[in-house]
C-alpha cells in the first residue's frame, strides 16, 4: 500500500506546524500597519461599502488587535485551534470582502497589509484567499502541536 505525496508530507508533525507558524506569523504581519495607521485602515474598511458607516472606525481599531492576537496565539501553538478558528473566520469575511467588491465593481485596494496604496482587489487576491483557508485546514487537520504551548501544557512528549 502506497502513501501519496500530500499525504506524506502533511502527515508529518513539522509540515503543519510550519503551516501554523507561518499563518500566525502572517497575520501579525498584516496587522502591524493597520494598528501603525488606522485612519487609512479605517478609510479602507469603508471602501467596501460593507460595514454600516456609524461602525467602521470601531470595527477598523479593533480588527486588528483580533488579528495580532489570533497570529500571536498561532505562532506560539497556544489554544491552537480556538486562534486557527478566529483566523479561518477572518479569512472568509476577507473573502467575502472580495467577492464582493469584485462583484459591485468596487475599484479598490484591499487593506491588507499596506496603508500606502495597497493591492488592487481582484482575482490574484480570491487566490491568496483560497491559499490562506486551505492553510487554516492543514492547521485544523494535521497540526499536532509540535513546538507548541499547548503541547508543554498537556504534558505530551
Amino acid at each position: 500500500m502506497s502513501t501519496g505525496f500530500p499525504k506524506v508530507v502533511l502527515a508529518n508533525k513539522v509540515t503543519p506546524s510550519l503551516v501554523r507558524i507561518a499563518l500566525g506569523a502572517l497575520f501579525i504581519y498584516a496587522s502591524a500597519d493597520k494598528i501603525l495607521y488606522p485612519e487609512q485602515f479605517a478609510e479602507a474598511v469603508r471602501n467596501y461599502q460593507m460595514v454600516p458607516l456609524p461602525l467602521v472606525n470601531l470595527f477598523a481599531l479593533a480588527l486588528p488587535w483580533v488579528e495580532v492576537i489570533a497570529g500571536i496565539c498561532l505562532l506560539n501553538g497556544f489554544k491552537t485551534q480556538s486562534s486557527n478558528t478566529v483566523i479561518f473566520l477572518l479569512t472568509c469575511m476577507f473573502t467575502v470582502g472580495v467577492i464582493s467588491a469584485m462583484a459591485r465593481g468596487i475599484d479598490i485596494h484591499c487593506g491588507c497589509f499596506s496603508m500606502e496604496g495597497g493591492r488592487k482587489v481582484g482575482s490574484k487576491m480570491l487566490a491568496e484567499e483560497g491559499l490562506l483557508l486551505a492553510m487554516c485546514a492543514i492547521v485544523f487537520y494535521f497540526d499536532r502541536g509540535w513546538l507548541s504551548i499547548d503541547r508543554l501544557l498537556s504534558g505530551r512528549e
